[in-house]
């Protein structure tokens, strides 16, 4: 065929349209048909490769949406259990545990705390009642005092007496609680007394208190020590002497190391 023989060919068509639809162009429909098959396709291939990743995704790869749709077994929610891992049971058993244990420990500190400053309170309230207040005079014998009595009348058996020979040094009594403990600090200000209070409390993490007293200052400190605590309670003398240190040391709880240091306040208070 050649080029005459196409365009009669093209001639002859464009009459036979023009008598069957008025205004069609043959040519023009062509190309529309063209067209929209080229989109068709296009669209075809987008819509696989989109099948693909969805496939891709739903064999294990994985997606923060995965992460956030977990099965309440532990495995992640998909289409069937390919590619996913279920949590074991025991991990799931064990985190529960850490859960609760934590939540133990959290609860246990706070009813401990609670403890101590209600026992705070009491240590304040009956050294503010104390009627004469509490006062401490060092006299020229600095001799560690025979309490051990008064401290077994208190707190009960299981006292032993003191060890140590003078106030200097400290005196020591061991009872059924905390051990308890005596000194004085000669020349002590007040000043040098609150840096020290102030040092313990950075370096410790000791709470501390002022308690109600006839002179001076007189800070109450309870600091961590061991499984228990050390309630300290300095008392400035009367008499400029220095500081009395008054201690219940590693009281295993607040009503034991609050009333192991008023039973000692009782018994320095009667001897001095």
């Amino acid at each position: 065929m050649n080029d005459g023989d196409t365009t009669l060919i093209s001639a002859r068509l464009d009459d036979l349209a023009d008598q069957l639809a008025p205004g069609f162009d043959p040519r023009a429909h062509a190309l529309g048909a063209r067209d929209r098959y080229r989109q068709q396709r296009r669209t075809r291939l987008g819509t696989a490769a989109v099948a693909a990743v969805v496939v891709a995704v739903g064999i294990g790869v994985p997606t923060a949406l995965g992460a956030l749709t977990a099965s309440p077994g532990g495995g992640v929610a998909g289409p069937g259990t390919a590619g996913t891992e279920a949590v074991p049971e025991d991990s799931a058993a064990r985190s529960a545990a850490e859960d609760a244990r934590r939540a133990r420990e959290a609860e246990d500190r706070a009813t401990a705390a609670a403890e101590e400053a209600a026992a705070v309170e009491m240590v304040a309230g009956v050294l503010g009642a104390r009627t004469p207040p509490l006062e401490l005079r060092a006299g020229a014998d600095r001799a560690c005092p025979d309490v051990a009595a008064g401290l077994i009348a208190a707190l009960g058996g299981g006292t032993r007496p003191t060890t140590g020979t003078d106030l200097t040094g400290g005196c020591r009594w061991s009872t059924p609680g905390p051990a308890l403990t005596l000194s004085l600090v000669p020349g002590q200000t007040e000043d040098q007394m609150v840096g020290e209070v102030d040092r313990s409390v950075a370096a410790e993490g000791c709470t501390v208190r002022v308690m109600p007293s006839a002179v001076d200052v007189t800070p109450l400190t309870v600091c961590p020590a061991g499984t228990g605590t050390t309630w300290t309670l300095r008392v400035p003398d009367s008499g400029g002497a220095g500081y009395w240190v008054l201690s219940a040391e590693d009281a295993p709880t607040a009503e034991a190391g609050s009333g192991g240091l008023l039973a000692l306040v009782d018994v320095v208070d009667a001897g001095w």
